[in-house]
């Protein structure tokens, strides 16, 4: 299977995919680089809410909520 490059939102549960592209919004990439969301940073995708407006991503041992709104604006490798 080829590796493609989609919006973090689009992540499917239960599945992993690499940071490669962080948003240009300085404020936004700012929060991600210091919750430890850096280019090449393998994210696991582990829960989804009901409405679908945020999700719970894994990765380096923490677990985090990010909004649809800003999951769309980091680009990932999955495949």
């Amino acid at each position: 299977m080829t590796d493609k490059t989609v919006r973090l939102s689009d992540l499917p549960v239960g599945y992993m995919g690499t940071v490669c592209n962080l948003p240009e919004d300085i404020v936004l990439k700012n929060k991600l680089i210091s919750f430890g969301i850096i280019n090449g940073t393998e994210i696991y995708s582990a829960f989804r809410s009901f409405g679908g407006s945020t999700t719970a991503y894994l990765f380096r041992g923490t677990l985090l909520s990010i909004r649809k709104s800003y999951a769309d604006r980091i680009i990932i490798q999955f495949g």
